[in-house]
Formats: C-alpha cells, sequence, structure tokens
C-alpha cells in the first residue's frame, strides 16, 4: 500500500483581504503530500464532507435597519435578501423585495433551509451567510448592499445533544 508522505489533518485558516491583522473568514484545508511517482495510486475524487443528519433550520427574517448607500449616488430603493449555507450544493433561498422607508425595510417572512449538521458540528459547523441586495432600475440590476456571517455551531450543538437525549431513552 502507497502512503502520503507528509499528512496534515484539517484545520482552519484565516482569510485577510490585505495585510492587516482583521480576519475576513476562515478555509478549513487538509493536505497530504503524495510523490509524482505514486499519483495513480490514490483515487482523484473523494467524497469528504462529514458525516451529518438532515434537519431544517426556520427563521423569522424581520428587517433591515440604518440602510446606507455604498457609493454608488443612487439610494437603496427595494432590497431582498439571499440565504445560503456553507459547503452545501443547494441553492440560496431568496426573499421577496421589499422597500425602503428611511433606510429602514419590513421584511416579514419565515424562511426555512435545509441543513446538513455534521455530527462533528465542533469542527464542521456550517456557516449561514445572508447577502443583502438592491434592485437597481427596477428589476433590471441588482447591486450588493451587504453581507453577513452567522455561524450556526450552537444550533448544530443543540441538533446533536437533542438527537442524543431522543436516541439514549429509545
Amino acid at each position: 500500500m502507497y502512503t502520503a508522505t507528509s499528512h496534515v489533518e484539517p484545520d482552519w485558516y484565516p482569510l485577510s483581504f490585505d495585510a492587516s491583522e482583521s480576519s475576513d473568514g476562515d478555509l478549513l484545508l487538509g493536505y497530504d503530500l503524495i510523490p509524482l511517482s505514486f499519483k495513480d495510486a490514490f483515487p482523484t475524487t473523494v467524497d469528504i464532507r462529514p458525516k451529518s443528519i438532515e434537519s431544517k433550520l426556520t427563521m423569522a427574517v424581520i428587517g433591515l435597519r440604518d440602510i446606507i448607500p455604498s457609493l454608488d449616488l443612487f439610494p437603496v430603493n427595494k432590497v431582498f435578501c439571499k440565504f445560503d449555507i456553507s459547503g452545501d450544493n443547494k441553492y440560496p433561498i431568496v426573499t421577496n423585495k421589499h422597500a425602503v422607508l428611511g433606510g429602514s425595510a419590513n421584511i416579514f417572512e419565515v424562511i426555512t433551509i435545509d441543513l446538513d449538521v455534521p455530527i462533528d458540528y465542533e469542527n464542521y459547523s456550517p456557516v449561514l451567510t445572508v447577502f443583502v441586495y438592491d434592485t437597481v432600475f427596477g428589476a433590471v440590476g441588482e447591486r450588493l448592499v451587504g453581507v453577513t456571517n452567522i455561524p450556526l455551531h450552537e444550533f448544530c450543538e443543540k441538533i446533536i445533544k437533542s438527537m442524543n437525549a431522543v436516541s439514549k431513552t429509545l
């Protein structure tokens, strides 16, 4: 059997946009160094997704406040949100478009997202990324107003602990 000459377990590495110390996200990366002469002995496609439990995340999206236009000269008129889970291959969930009045928009929508909760949630908890867009010139285009990332570690922990509690009672 062939083995890698060097193996590094997956770990989180900080990402930054520039040379500043600010963190702009994290990259989960693990790797093996394999001599080129042994490359045919290793599979090229392997499913590396962690074992998970299917679940649903339901959120009440209430609204946006203090929306400030970016450097563009146009004010923010009608906003909508895209909700995307990191690490899945599902399409983002999109809200309806809502008018912005006085820098605020009321959304009042309930969003449900199918979520694969990793059993090893401490290392592989997904992140919910929310993109807020403004419609430009009616429905002709859209521009990004802002982005936020919401770690789902606590949600995943609750799901896994409740599943463990149920399995212990059976």
